[in-house]
């Protein structure tokens, strides 16, 4: 099995067993994105709209980047 179907199982797993509160008012899940070799993981807090609209992660207010104030 792949690194990716391995992935794509764990999400499902997940999202059957899943019990959070989010669950509740989520249109769907958001798995992961991307290259499942990749060496680093970004984690993210929870979805936001644009997120659970688009069933990707990073893609709303919390994929934008700044360092204007850095």
């Amino acid at each position: 099995m792949t690194k990716e179907e391995e992935l794509k199982k764990i999400h499902e797993r997940w999202f059957q067993n899943c019990k959070c509160e989010l669950k509740k008012t989520a249109t769907q899940p958001v798995p992961g994105n991307g290259n499942p070799e990749s060496k680093i993981v970004f984690i993210g807090e929870a979805p936001g709209k644009s997120e659970d609209k688009q069933g990707i992660p990073f893609v709303g207010a919390a994929g934008k980047f700044s360092l204007g104030n850095a």
